[in-house]
């Protein structure tokens, strides 16, 4: 509904990402039946199998908080990321994706929420963030990323989403990253 909605008012171009964290293997052939082309798994190790056996063609997005323990597996089976929500991964990240010559598109981990059960840097860090995440060459940020908190649906999660977009607006005008304007 989203994507009928922006194409109606000329807007950029959205991606669906259909996540598949319980969808069975047969699942993406439907999927590329359908036209669909791009995947979310929040966990690598199932990303990993489901690959493994899916028909070529798709774009896996890693979409969860990854630990450092698991970057070469992740480097090895996401096609971009999500969820980079410390400099300590962007460290771990960068040298994993330079050995396989990869340069992964990522989001910047926002908590505009301010939600304790969830990751990502603090609104007032994030450009911050993003012009440190500039010394990671593998690293090619496109984007911010947030959740709502849990309980907020609706007009209660607009505040979370609207300090995220003042953020790509800040970031689009200092030129940081290859964050698309609106």
């Amino acid at each position: 509904e989203a994507a009928r909605r922006r194409s109606k008012l000329g807007a950029p171009r959205v991606t669906l990402i259909a996540v598949t964290k319980a969808a069975p293997p047969g699942a993406y052939d439907w999927l590329r039946a359908l036209g669909e082309k791009d995947v979310g798994e929040n966990r690598v190790a199932d990303a990993a199998s489901k690959r493994e056996t899916a028909p070529p063609g798709l774009v896996w997005h890693g979409i969860g908080h990854l630990q450092t323990n698991k970057v070469k597996k992740a480097v090895r089976t996401f096609d971009a990321f999500h969820a980079l929500d410390s400099l300590s991964l962007a460290e771990a990240l960068a040298p994993a994706l330079a050995a396989a010559g990869k340069v992964w598109p990522v989001y910047a981990q926002v908590n505009a929420a301010r939600d304790p059960a969830k990751g990502g840097v603090p609104p007032e860090e994030a450009l911050r963030f993003v012009e440190a995440l500039a010394a990671f060459p593998t690293l090619e940020v496109v984007g911010f990323m947030t959740m709502a908190k849990e309980d907020d649906a609706g007009d209660r999660a607009r505040p979370c989403f609207a300090t995220l977009r003042e953020l790509r607006d800040e970031a689009v005008r200092r030129g940081l990253g290859r964050v698309p304007p609106a």
